[in-house]
């Protein structure tokens, strides 16, 4: 029998009324900085699910395929207090929280890199995700995507080039 790999979930809000553009660049550079950590560390192994513009249908698919194998679910997009944008419409969290709380093995880390929406963090916690990032406010597309992959550069002290490394936080640190 094949064992699980531990997957790291990258999502992205798929919009035609209001598209951020910012959506695949960031998910794409998380994904960069992922495979190069695969390829020059001998850590965990571990498999990138990557989906730019995700639709609910993909979403549900995806939580199921991927039952007690999440460690970290990454949102990006158009987000609000009850829920994620996608097709246009909410995708409500409780919906989302709900199916893992059914899990075995809850995702240790949920990152919702949008919008207004603190106020989907107590149904994740409920879930069992023991971490979640939320932002009470409007946040910029840019400014989210260079905190995201800081944020992931510091959390796991990647072993990335120094090159790469110091190109990531330039990048990030150059907005403030």
């Amino acid at each position: 029998m094949k064992t699980k790999q531990t997957s790291i979930l990258l999502l992205g809000a798929k919009s035609v009324d209001h598209p951020l553009d910012a959506i695949p660049r960031e998910l794409s550079q998380l994904k960069q900085l992922l495979d190069e950590y695969k390829r020059t560390s001998n850590s965990i192994a571990f498999s990138v699910e990557y989906e730019p513009f995700f639709t609910q249908g993909q979403l549900k698919n995806k939580l199921t395929q991927l039952q007690n194998q999440v460690a970290i679910l990454h949102f990006a997009g158009h987000s609000s207090a009850e829920g994620v944008l996608s097709d246009d419409e909410l995708v409500y969290s409780r919906h989302i929280a709900n199916h893992m709380a059914s899990w075995t093995i809850p995702p240790a880390l949920t990152v919702l890199n949008g919008c207004h929406n603190a106020g989907q963090v107590k149904l994740f916690h409920q879930a069992g995700v023991s971490v979640v990032i939320a932002t009470h406010k409007a946040v910029d597309d840019d400014s989210a995507a260079g905190f995201a992959q800081a944020f992931l550069i510091r959390i796991s002290l990647l072993p990335l080039s120094p090159y790469t490394r110091k190109l990531v936080l330039w990048r990030y640190l150059r907005r403030f």
